[in-house]
């Protein structure tokens, strides 16, 4: 039993990525995307001037049997565990890209149900499934991104024309069905042929996670070109939260994060954050 406990421990404990070393008392959790590789934010920690430690957190590690976290939830309470294992109490500093962000904000509420501080949840172009959006957003996104497939239909020559617009017209059409399935039922993500295992896994664990109301504050970082979805994440986050926060970072979804120009304003961007003096005090010498 007691070497059973040490595995368990252990294997917490190894959900933990140091991205770059820093000052210990108050590091700086970062989720990323959902390719579930924990180094997935290195090059935005590398570029960020703050002197904490920066973390990677591997979210998507497997249990005792092999088996993928099968929700949002589950991956947000393992790492949950992970964090106080380096991090006993807070205030915690918790930042999520893409798919990190949905996890990071279930381990944002689990510690705040536990009486911990929230000094900074950071959602880094985060969305959540179509199938959950309000209503207005989701027929205002299918517009824009209908214009922006039109655009690009018109350019390409006719034996790419036809076979393109059968591919988006199914897409769109899939997209229409799924607003209607009610969110109670569990759903399955068709087969991506360039997706890896995990990638096919996140699809999936993400079409059937719908957000909750969180009782604090988050901030935003969007970036600037939304094409990719049609819908900036800090409209849809309005309303989700206590008090939302907005910050518009240069670049697309992926370029955000592998984009040296948009890296460079996104680390900015969380220095400034970090710097606010609710955030400073954690870096405070506790007597």
């Amino acid at each position: 039993m007691a070497a059973l406990s040490q595995y368990n421990t252990n294997k917490i404990a190894g959900s933990l990525v140091q991205l770059r070393k820093g000052a210990e008392d108050a590091p700086l959790f970062l989720f990323s995307g959902g390719d579930g590789n924990p180094h997935g934010l290195t090059a935005l920690a590398s570029r960020m001037r703050n002197i904490r430690t920066m973390t990677g957190v591997d979210f998507y590690r497997r249990d005792n049997h092999g088996q993928l976290p099968s929700t949002v939830e589950i991956m947000a309470d393992r790492s949950c565990s992970a964090l106080r294992t380096l991090q006993p109490h807070g205030p915690y500093h918790i930042v999520g890209y893409s798919f990190g962000g949905l996890v990071a904000i279930e381990v944002a509420r689990l510690l705040r149900e536990s009486g911990e501080e929230i000094a900074l949840l950071g959602l880094i172009d985060t969305l959540f499934d179509h199938r959950f959006w309000p209503m207005r957003i989701f027929l205002r996104s299918q517009a824009r991104l209908i214009r922006r497939h039109l655009a690009i239909l018109l350019r390409l020559p006719l034996n790419q024309m036809i076979p393109t617009l059968f591919n988006r017209s199914q897409r769109l059409f899939f997209r229409f069905v799924r607003q209607q399935v009610p969110s109670s039922r569990r759903i399955s993500i068709p087969k991506v042929k360039t997706a890896t295992a995990i990638e096919q896994h996140c699809k999936t664990t993400m079409s059937n996670y719908r957000p909750k109301y969180y009782a604090g504050k988050i901030t935003v970082f969007s970036a600037e070109n939304c094409d990719d979805f049609g819908c900036d994440p800090a409209e849809l986050w309005q309303g989700m939260a206590t008090d939302i926060e907005c910050r518009t970072i240069s670049g697309t979804h992926v370029g955000i994060v592998t984009n040296n120009a948009s890296l460079t304003d996104l680390a900015a961007a969380l220095d400034s954050n970090l710097e606010e003096p609710n955030v400073l005090v954690a870096l405070t010498p506790r007597t």
